[in-house]
């Protein structure tokens, strides 16, 4: 693996880890907690609303698929830096799960998306470029459908 590769895998997992750790920070006192658990949410322009600790996440898990399509243009090739795509990813998703409030239907919708976005990190652990690469355009499509079914800005 070049330098410049380690050095953007570095970057996008140091941006990955200091996003959860601000949403451990601000989202973890009590008071948040108890009314995060109530996150009712409506239907705006066409999309569903999130609480403020899934939107967080999933912003973050945006960044992290925007950065890795930027990286991989330049070297599609390098299984190592899908390997730790697929990890970044996984922590995000158990990140999204751990931190959601949202009501039992939209979180199942929520959910059933993550266990897609799983699916192709399982391909992209097996082991081949091919796999990967199509697993990649996978959650790109995955993601995009989340994000047009779900609003994340708050």
């Amino acid at each position: 693996m070049s330098p410049k590769v380690k050095l953007i895998l570095i970057v996008i997992l140091v941006s990955s880890i200091l996003q959860s750790c601000n949403i451990a920070e601000t989202d973890s006192t009590p008071a948040v907690i108890a009314q995060e658990q109530n996150f009712e949410s409506k239907k705006i322009d066409g999309r569903w609303t999130v609480d403020k600790g899934t939107a967080m996440e999933l912003r973050a898990m945006q960044s992290t698929i925007e950065n890795f399509n930027l990286l991989i243009t330049e070297q599609p090739q390098n299984l190592p830096a899908y390997q730790g795509y697929a990890i970044i990813l996984q922590n995000h998703i158990d990140r999204t799960v751990t931190y959601c409030s949202l009501d039992k239907n939209t979180r199942s919708v929520l959910c059933k998306d993550l266990d897609k976005l799983r699916e192709q990190i399982s391909a992209i652990n097996k082991g081949d470029i091919g796999q990967a690469r199509e697993a990649s355009k996978n959650i790109n499509l995955i993601f995009k459908g989340l994000n047009d079914y779900f609003n994340f800005d708050f």
